[in-house]
Protein backbone atom coordinates (compact mmCIF):
# COMPACT_ATOMS: atom_id res chain seq x y z
CA UNK A 1 0.00 0.00 0.00
CA UNK A 2 1.33 3.35 -1.33
CA UNK A 3 2.33 5.99 1.88
CA UNK A 4 0.16 8.43 2.72
CA UNK A 5 1.34 12.25 3.04
CA UNK A 6 0.51 11.57 6.79
CA UNK A 7 2.47 8.64 6.94
CA UNK A 8 5.36 10.19 5.46
CA UNK A 9 4.96 13.16 7.60
CA UNK A 10 4.87 11.17 10.75
CA UNK A 11 8.09 8.95 9.56
CA UNK A 12 10.07 12.31 8.72
CA UNK A 13 9.25 13.42 11.82
CA UNK A 14 10.82 10.34 13.77
CA UNK A 15 13.75 10.31 11.82
CA UNK A 16 13.94 13.97 12.78
CA UNK A 17 13.07 13.49 16.38
CA UNK A 18 15.67 10.56 16.61
CA UNK A 19 18.43 12.77 15.37
CA UNK A 20 17.62 15.74 17.78
CA UNK A 21 16.96 13.62 20.65
CA UNK A 22 20.44 11.88 19.90
CA UNK A 23 22.03 15.34 19.22
CA UNK A 24 20.85 16.25 23.03
CA UNK A 25 22.07 13.25 24.82
CA UNK A 26 25.34 14.25 23.62
CA UNK A 27 24.85 17.70 24.87
CA UNK A 28 26.52 17.06 28.23
CA UNK A 29 30.06 15.81 26.56
CA UNK A 30 29.67 18.86 23.97
CA UNK A 31 29.20 22.66 25.69
CA UNK A 32 32.54 23.98 26.49
CA UNK A 33 31.53 26.92 28.62
CA UNK A 34 30.72 27.09 32.53
CA UNK A 35 27.46 28.88 32.12
CA UNK A 36 26.21 26.54 29.60
CA UNK A 37 27.55 23.22 31.92
CA UNK A 38 25.83 24.70 34.60
CA UNK A 39 22.37 25.14 32.88
CA UNK A 40 22.61 20.86 31.87
CA UNK A 41 23.36 20.35 34.81
CA UNK A 42 20.13 21.36 35.99
CA UNK A 43 18.46 18.65 34.08
CA UNK A 44 19.94 16.18 36.92
CA UNK A 45 20.28 17.90 39.66
CA UNK A 46 17.21 19.68 40.46
CA UNK A 47 14.28 18.27 42.47
CA UNK A 48 11.91 20.68 40.31
CA UNK A 49 10.16 20.16 37.15
CA UNK A 50 12.41 20.86 34.16
CA UNK A 51 11.77 19.44 30.78
CA UNK A 52 13.12 20.44 26.76
CA UNK A 53 11.82 21.04 23.42
CA UNK A 54 12.72 22.11 20.17
CA UNK A 55 11.57 24.60 18.02
CA UNK A 56 8.51 22.50 16.98
CA UNK A 57 7.55 22.23 20.47
CA UNK A 58 8.14 18.62 20.10
CA UNK A 59 9.64 17.48 24.00
CA UNK A 60 13.26 15.93 23.93
CA UNK A 61 13.51 15.75 27.51
CA UNK A 62 11.61 15.43 30.91
CA UNK A 63 12.80 14.49 34.35
CA UNK A 64 10.90 12.29 37.10
CA UNK A 65 9.51 16.03 38.73
CA UNK A 66 8.09 16.82 35.42
CA UNK A 67 5.76 13.49 35.61
CA UNK A 68 4.81 14.48 38.93
CA UNK A 69 3.64 17.70 38.38
CA UNK A 70 1.96 16.74 35.36
CA UNK A 71 1.20 13.17 35.54
CA UNK A 72 2.69 11.76 32.55
CA UNK A 73 5.31 9.63 32.09
CA UNK A 74 8.75 10.68 30.49
CA UNK A 75 7.62 7.90 28.03
CA UNK A 76 3.88 9.65 27.27
CA UNK A 77 6.12 12.90 27.64
CA UNK A 78 8.73 12.19 25.06
CA UNK A 79 7.81 13.36 21.44
CA UNK A 80 4.63 15.22 22.19
CA UNK A 81 4.04 18.51 21.41
CA UNK A 82 3.67 20.03 24.54
CA UNK A 83 1.56 22.70 23.81
CA UNK A 84 -1.18 19.95 23.48
CA UNK A 85 -0.10 18.29 25.92
CA UNK A 86 -0.29 20.31 29.12
CA UNK A 87 -1.02 24.03 27.75
CA UNK A 88 -4.35 25.58 27.97
CA UNK A 89 -5.65 26.49 24.34
CA UNK A 90 -6.21 30.13 24.98
CA UNK A 91 -2.35 30.30 25.68
CA UNK A 92 -0.87 27.55 23.16
CA UNK A 93 -0.62 30.13 20.37
CA UNK A 94 1.56 32.23 22.56
CA UNK A 95 3.97 29.13 23.98
CA UNK A 96 4.55 28.40 20.42
CA UNK A 97 5.35 31.83 19.81
CA UNK A 98 7.57 31.92 22.97
CA UNK A 99 9.24 28.91 21.76
CA UNK A 100 10.35 30.18 18.58
CA UNK A 101 11.31 33.82 20.59
CA UNK A 102 13.44 31.77 22.56
CA UNK A 103 15.61 29.32 20.46
CA UNK A 104 16.00 31.58 17.81
CA UNK A 105 16.86 34.91 19.76
CA UNK A 106 18.29 32.87 23.13
CA UNK A 107 15.57 35.31 24.85
CA UNK A 108 14.68 33.81 28.48
CA UNK A 109 11.22 34.64 29.58
CA UNK A 110 9.76 34.09 32.97
CA UNK A 111 6.07 34.08 33.13
CA UNK A 112 3.03 33.39 35.16
CA UNK A 113 1.22 29.88 34.07
CA UNK A 114 -2.22 27.80 34.35
CA UNK A 115 -1.10 24.60 32.81
CA UNK A 116 -3.48 22.02 32.58
CA UNK A 117 -2.14 18.02 34.33
CA UNK A 118 -2.97 14.79 32.91
CA UNK A 119 -6.36 14.17 35.15
CA UNK A 120 -7.44 18.03 34.00
CA UNK A 121 -6.22 19.34 37.07
CA UNK A 122 -4.95 23.09 36.34
CA UNK A 123 -1.76 23.63 38.21
CA UNK A 124 -0.86 27.52 38.72
CA UNK A 125 3.08 27.91 38.20
CA UNK A 126 6.24 30.30 37.89
CA UNK A 127 8.21 29.56 34.89
CA UNK A 128 11.67 30.03 33.83
CA UNK A 129 11.84 29.50 30.06
CA UNK A 130 15.46 29.75 28.53
CA UNK A 131 17.64 28.09 24.99
CA UNK A 132 20.56 25.78 25.28
CA UNK A 133 22.95 25.02 22.25
CA UNK A 134 25.82 23.17 21.22
CA UNK A 135 29.27 24.06 20.79
CA UNK A 136 28.28 24.50 16.77
CA UNK A 137 24.91 26.67 17.67
CA UNK A 138 22.89 23.77 16.26
CA UNK A 139 20.33 21.59 17.97
CA UNK A 140 18.89 24.55 20.53
CA UNK A 141 15.77 23.73 22.71
CA UNK A 142 13.60 25.39 25.09
CA UNK A 143 14.20 24.35 28.48
CA UNK A 144 11.79 24.91 30.93
CA UNK A 145 11.87 24.95 35.17
CA UNK A 146 8.34 24.88 36.69
CA UNK A 147 7.92 26.09 40.72
CA UNK A 148 4.49 25.64 41.14
CA UNK A 149 2.92 28.27 43.20
CA UNK A 150 2.00 26.78 46.35
CA UNK A 151 5.83 25.21 46.69
CA UNK A 152 6.53 28.86 46.64
CA UNK A 153 4.46 29.65 49.41
CA UNK A 154 5.60 26.69 51.26
CA UNK A 155 9.17 28.00 50.31
CA UNK A 156 8.53 31.18 51.83
CA UNK A 157 6.93 30.12 54.68
CA UNK A 158 10.12 28.03 55.36
CA UNK A 159 12.39 30.88 54.73
CA UNK A 160 10.12 32.88 57.15
CA UNK A 161 10.85 30.30 60.05
CA UNK A 162 13.93 30.36 59.09
CA UNK A 163 15.11 33.93 59.51
CA UNK A 164 13.08 33.81 62.39
CA UNK A 165 15.08 31.08 63.98
CA UNK A 166 18.40 33.15 63.14
CA UNK A 167 16.68 36.14 64.60
CA UNK A 168 16.17 33.89 67.80
CA UNK A 169 19.81 32.84 67.54
CA UNK A 170 21.21 36.47 67.14
CA UNK A 171 19.02 37.10 70.52
CA UNK A 172 20.38 33.86 72.38
CA UNK A 173 23.71 35.31 70.89
CA UNK A 174 23.76 38.97 72.34
CA UNK A 175 22.11 37.91 75.22
CA UNK A 176 24.92 35.46 75.81
CA UNK A 177 27.88 37.45 75.06
CA UNK A 178 26.55 40.45 77.27
CA UNK A 179 26.57 37.80 80.09
CA UNK A 180 30.21 36.82 78.94
CA UNK A 181 30.56 40.50 79.20
CA UNK A 182 29.39 41.01 82.31
CA UNK A 183 31.44 38.47 84.15
CA UNK A 184 34.35 39.35 82.71
CA UNK A 185 33.84 42.21 83.93
CA UNK A 186 33.57 41.36 87.40
CA UNK A 187 36.81 39.55 86.81
CA UNK A 188 38.64 43.24 85.57
CA UNK A 189 36.91 44.53 89.08
CA UNK A 190 37.66 41.20 91.39
CA UNK A 191 41.21 42.02 89.94
CA UNK A 192 41.36 45.91 90.21
CA UNK A 193 39.69 44.98 94.59
CA UNK A 194 42.41 42.95 94.94
CA UNK A 195 45.64 45.23 94.00
CA UNK A 196 43.93 48.04 96.44
CA UNK A 197 43.09 45.46 98.97
CA UNK A 198 46.67 43.96 98.69
CA UNK A 199 48.48 48.43 98.72
CA UNK A 200 46.00 49.32 101.44
CA UNK A 201 47.17 46.40 103.50
CA UNK A 202 50.76 47.28 103.04
CA UNK A 203 50.11 51.39 103.69
CA UNK A 204 48.33 50.27 106.72
CA UNK A 205 50.87 48.22 107.88
CA UNK A 206 53.53 50.79 107.35
CA UNK A 207 51.37 53.14 108.72
CA UNK A 208 51.32 51.16 112.19
CA UNK A 209 55.24 50.61 112.17
CA UNK A 210 55.85 54.39 111.36
CA UNK A 211 53.22 55.07 114.97
CA UNK A 212 54.99 52.65 116.66
CA UNK A 213 58.65 54.39 115.85
CA UNK A 214 57.32 57.92 116.74
CA UNK A 215 56.35 56.60 120.28
CA UNK A 216 59.91 55.36 120.59
CA UNK A 217 61.86 57.95 123.14
CA UNK A 218 64.27 59.80 120.80
CA UNK A 219 62.72 59.56 117.17
CA UNK A 220 63.51 61.45 114.63
CA UNK A 221 60.57 63.52 114.23
CA UNK A 222 61.15 65.11 110.68
CA UNK A 223 61.63 61.61 109.07
CA UNK A 224 58.85 60.29 110.91
CA UNK A 225 56.91 63.36 109.29
CA UNK A 226 58.30 62.38 105.78
CA UNK A 227 57.18 58.90 105.88
CA UNK A 228 53.55 59.69 106.51
CA UNK A 229 53.46 62.10 103.35
CA UNK A 230 54.93 59.81 101.01
CA UNK A 231 51.92 56.80 102.79
CA UNK A 232 49.66 59.79 101.84
CA UNK A 233 50.80 60.19 98.31
CA UNK A 234 50.83 56.83 97.61
CA UNK A 235 47.05 56.63 99.17
CA UNK A 236 46.16 58.98 96.65
CA UNK A 237 47.89 57.39 93.98
CA UNK A 238 46.31 54.07 94.85
CA UNK A 239 42.80 56.54 94.87
CA UNK A 240 43.48 57.78 91.57
CA UNK A 241 45.01 53.96 90.17
CA UNK A 242 41.35 52.64 91.15
CA UNK A 243 39.63 55.23 89.26
CA UNK A 244 41.24 54.99 86.30
CA UNK A 245 41.06 51.50 86.29
CA UNK A 246 37.71 51.02 87.28
CA UNK A 247 36.81 53.38 84.22
CA UNK A 248 38.75 51.40 81.54
CA UNK A 249 36.83 47.89 82.87
CA UNK A 250 33.89 49.94 82.66
CA UNK A 251 34.32 51.24 79.43
CA UNK A 252 35.71 48.02 77.68
CA UNK A 253 33.14 46.49 75.41
CA UNK A 254 34.87 43.41 74.26
CA UNK A 255 35.70 40.12 76.27
CA UNK A 256 38.89 39.75 74.15
CA UNK A 257 39.75 43.72 75.57
CA UNK A 258 38.50 42.69 78.99
CA UNK A 259 41.56 40.27 79.11
CA UNK A 260 43.93 41.79 77.92
CA UNK A 261 43.08 44.90 80.70
CA UNK A 262 42.85 42.42 83.27
CA UNK A 263 46.83 40.62 82.70
CA UNK A 264 47.74 44.13 82.49
CA UNK A 265 45.84 44.77 85.93
CA UNK A 266 47.14 41.49 87.73
CA UNK A 267 51.21 42.53 86.11
CA UNK A 268 51.02 45.84 87.54
CA UNK A 269 54.04 47.22 89.46
CA UNK A 270 52.58 50.90 90.12
CA UNK A 271 52.77 49.95 94.02
CA UNK A 272 55.32 48.79 95.67
CA UNK A 273 54.37 45.93 97.74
Amino acid sequence: MASTGKDEADENWQQRYTALAHEFDLLKHRFDTPQAELKLAIFDQLPMPVWACDRDCRIVFWNAAASRLYGFSAEEAIGSDFVHLFVNEPEREKACADCADIIDNNKPIKNMAEDRDKHGNTRKLVTQCFAIYNVDGHAGLQVEISYEVQDIDRLKQDLERIQEDYRRAEKEKIALQRQLLEETQKRGFRAISTVVETVRNSITSRKAEITKTALLKGADKEMIEEARAKLKAEIQRLNAWEQDMTTRVGEQTTIDGLKRLIEEIQRDETFDV
